[in-house]
């Protein structure tokens, strides 16, 4: 979650080690991600983001309400 620099080098990152890589932002965009797997840009809610026991989540939105996005990965079960 986040569309900053941060979250493109861990994305790419994470293209790189084998990852399969969601980037769920509003602001995100192919350029900024060309690696990314999946863009999702309208879900304010991370209700079209499919998080599970097998799931990584990295939050790096700028402490844009960091807390409520915690609280919905956790509410989905990710590892």
């Amino acid at each position: 979650m986040g569309h900053g620099r941060i979250a493109e080098m861990l994305a790419s990152l994470g293209s790189l080690t084998g990852f399969s890589v969601t980037v769920d932002d509003p602001a995100a965009n192919r350029a900024a991600f060309p690696q990314a797997d999946r863009l999702i840009t309208g879900d304010v809610d991370l209700s079209e983001a499919t998080i599970t026991a097998n799931t990584y989540v990295v939050i790096a939105t700028q402490h844009k309400n960091d807390h409520i996005s915690l609280q919905r990965v956790l509410e989905g079960q990710a590892g």
